[in-house]
C-alpha cells in the first residue's frame, strides 16, 4: 500500500475513533453524575468515613477518562480532513513531475504570446 492508500484507510479509522472518544466522554460524564448522586446519598446517610474515602477515590478515576475522551477526540482529525490531506499529497506529487513542469512552461509561453499583442497595440 502506498501513502495515499494509508490516508484513505485512516480516514475511515478516524471516523470510527471520533465516535469512540465521544462515547468515552459521554460515559465518563454519566458515570460522574451517578458517582456524585450516590456520593451525596452516602454523605446524607452518614456512611463511615472509610466508605466515603473509597468512594471518593473511585470517582477520581473518571477524571482522566473524561480528559482522555475530550483531548483525543479533539486531536483525531475528521474524515474530510484526512481526505483533504490525501488530495494535497496527490497534488504535490503531480506538481513534482516532469510533465507538470513542461505543461507549466507551455502555458506560460502561450500566455506570453496572448499578452504580447495587447502591449503592441497600446
Amino acid at each position: 500500500m502506498n501513502s495515499l492508500s494509508w490516508l484513505i484507510y485512516l480516514a475511515d479509522v478516524a471516523d470510527n475513533l471520533d465516535w469512540f472518544f465521544f462515547i468515552v466522554m459521554l460515559l465518563s460524564i454519566l458515570g460522574g453524575i451517578i458517582w456524585l448522586i450516590v456520593g451525596l446519598g452516602m454523605a446524607d446517610t452518614g456512611a463511615g468515613s472509610d466508605d466515603w474515602r473509597t468512594w471518593r477515590k473511585s470517582g477520581l478515576l473518571l477524571i482522566p477518562l473524561f480528559f482522555f475522551g475530550v483531548v483525543l477526540g479533539s486531536i483525531v482529525p475528521g474524515k474530510e480532513t484526512v481526505y483533504a490531506i490525501a488530495a494535497s499529497e496527490m497534488g504535490e506529487r503531480a506538481m513534482n513531475t516532469q510533465t507538470f513542469g513542461k505543461a507549466t512552461q507551455a502555458l506560460n509561453r502561450w500566455l506570453d504570446k496572448q499578452i504580447q499583442p495587447e502591449k503592441e497595440s497600446e
